[in-house]
């Protein structure tokens, strides 16, 4: 499934880091383990 995410300046500079500094192939998959992250903190509620 495909989205459009719209990132605060500031969120889409750190996501851009990320890639920037070999961390990440792009700002997808930086998104996507933001969302595991987050998927994962919620299981644990």
């Amino acid at each position: 499934m495909a989205a459009n995410v719209h990132l605060t300046p500031e969120l889409e500079a750190f996501a851009r880091a990320c890639v920037d500094g070999g961390k990440f192939n792009n700002v997808s998959e930086v998104v996507r383990a933001g969302l595991r992250l987050l998927q994962d903190a919620e299981e644990r509620r």
